[in-house]
């Protein structure tokens, strides 16, 4: 679904919440959607479906101890690791990138 497509349906501005459970598949999608042309996910890989493989991965990383938060309209989203907090999985965001990053595009 195209982000686009997602008008806010109210006058007001969107407000800004934690994303519920039933709501992470929308949070792939719209940061997918955002870092389609992300240079550096580009270097990583030319597949169209690869920016929304790393945000599934990121997603289920930071869903435990992070926050994943949404906008009122489903036009935005965020994922973050409050300070102090720590995936509870060996493999950290960084370690993961890390690894993408040095199989390039082969990957």
């Amino acid at each position: 679904m195209n982000t686009t497509d997602r008008p806010c349906q109210s006058p007001e501005p969107p407000s800004i919440r934690r994303a519920a459970e039933s709501e992470m598949e929308l949070v792939v999608d719209i940061l997918a959607e955002a870092f389609a042309d992300d240079p550096v996910l580009l270097w990583l890989s030319d597949d169209p479906s690869f920016p929304r493989f790393i945000f599934q991965i990121m997603v289920d990383l930071f869903r435990p101890e992070g926050g994943i938060l949404v906008d009122s309209s489903g036009s935005a989203a965020a994922i973050y690791m409050p300070f102090g907090q720590r995936t509870p999985s060996a493999v950290t965001p960084a370690i993961a990138f890390r690894s993408l990053f040095a199989l390039g595009r082969d990957f």
